[in-house]
């Protein structure tokens, strides 16, 4: 009787499993949403969508939001990683453009960057690869989502994002005095909303206006401030990559010892990651 009701269990776990997958096919888009209610992994909500592919199909995926920052990522049958994007489409949307390697079922994780966050989405896979703006042209399409965005919200916490995302298209078209306006709303906004995540990310975009002038000093005073939050936040993966940002601009600056110092920290917590059981 206990092997029955264990095969059972087994059997309706994974009818939920599956029930949790949701099909789309190549041409189609198709509109959900990621929620308190939407399976999450450490806290990220996320949804799995299922499609059918042939080798060699070139594949556009797109994952679209005005609520949240989008990221998706694309695996074969057996959860092989194939491609992951955060911002490759316009302003926080995300595209894949892959090849894909086999015929069989292809698995799209349709997740946000962080905690708490969420809302409305769309997804699609279009065959062949869509055509994007480039330069100029999709800096303008950046700011116009950002600005579209701030529009319809009232959420502080993904305001802060959005300005965020401005001050980076501002600072690299040069509208300095607009750029330093939209960093100084990102962090009162993010002050305001108590969100760690988002002050980290508008910290990190200022530090890209400060390398863009080599402003190391004040660089490397912002690269420390994001390495605090997000050691509060035990973000192991957003340390590394701050660690090495941070080393980079001691490199830059010329101080060799504190590059080769944070690089050899860098290091360590990639080697951390590396080895952690998935």
């Amino acid at each position: 009787m206990r092997i029955v009701v264990i095969i059972l269990l087994v059997f309706f776990l994974s009818i939920s499993s599956l029930a949790a997958d949701k099909g789309i096919a190549i041409g189609q888009s198709q509109e959900s949403r990621l929620d308190d209610k939407s399976p999450n992994r450490d806290g990220i909500a996320y949804e799995t969508w299922i499609f059918i592919g042939k080798a060699g199909d070139l594949v556009t995926i797109e994952m679209s939001s005005q609520t949240f920052d989008s990221l998706i990522k694309l695996s074969d049958a057996n959860g092989k990683l194939l491609a992951v994007d955060d911002n490759g489409g316009f302003g926080y949307n995300s595209r894949i453009v892959s090849k894909l390697p086999k015929d069989g079922k292809y698995i799209i994780e349709a997740t946000t960057v962080w905690q708490m966050r969420g809302g409305s989405y769309s997804l699609s896979i279009t065959s062949g690869e869509t055509p994007l703006k480039t330069g100029e042209e999709k800096l303008k399409e950046d700011l116009a989502y950002y600005e579209q965005c701030l529009v319809e919200t009232k959420d502080p916490t993904w305001a802060s994002e959005l300005h965020t995302g401005r001050l980076s298209v501002l600072s690299e078209v040069r509208a300095d005095n607009q750029a330093l306006e939209a960093a100084e709303i990102a962090v009162v906004l993010a002050d305001q909303s108590g969100d760690k995540f988002a002050l980290a990310r508008a910290y990190l975009a200022i530090t890209g206006r400060l390398l863009r002038d080599e402003e190391y000093t004040g660089a490397i005073k912002y690269f420390e401030k994001v390495i605090e939050i997000q050691r509060e936040l035990k973000n192991r993966s957003g340390e590394a990559s701050t660690l090495s940002a941070l080393a980079d601009a001691y490199l830059s600056s010329d101080n060799y010892l504190e590059a080769k110092i944070y690089h050899l920290k860098a290091l360590e917590v990639y080697k951390e990651l590396k080895d952690r059981p998935s």
